[in-house]
């Protein structure tokens, strides 16, 4: 199972904009992530949003007196960090290096361009 570098493991935690304190994800299950997403940081930014997405669903509205929370909203955020990452890892993914190959051009001549004042060999004995 391949593990996140310190670094990467940073850069996801910041992405997620969770601590290091591994109260949302352990640094077992980011590295889980890591690897079902083929060792793309990017692609595993995408794995922890969907799983917080689908862990958020179950989260509903509510009005206790004069105080109400929307508890609905995470989930919209969610979504729309979901659908921008989605986008942001496709981008990525369609970057190709279009490569070409140039024809030879034709000689216009069987026989390569010589100087007259050289034509005539020298034969040493």
């Amino acid at each position: 199972m391949a593990s996140l570098s310190t670094d990467d493991r940073t850069t996801v935690q910041m992405y997620l904009g969770i601590s290091d304190d591994e109260a949302v994800f352990t640094n077992d299950e980011l590295d889980t992530l890591y690897t079902r997403a083929g060792s793309d940081v990017n692609r595993t930014v995408l794995e922890g949003l969907r799983v917080l997405l689908v862990n958020n669903s179950k989260l509903f509205d509510y009005s206790v007196g004069s105080r109400s929370v929307k508890r609905s909203q995470i989930f919209a955020h969610l979504k729309d960090m979901l659908t921008y990452w989605e986008t942001k890892v496709e981008q990525e993914a369609d970057q190709v290096l279009f490569v070409s190959t140039r024809p030879v051009p034709p000689r216009d001549k069987d026989e390569p361009n010589r100087d007259k004042s050289r034509s005539k060999l020298v034969r040493y004995k």
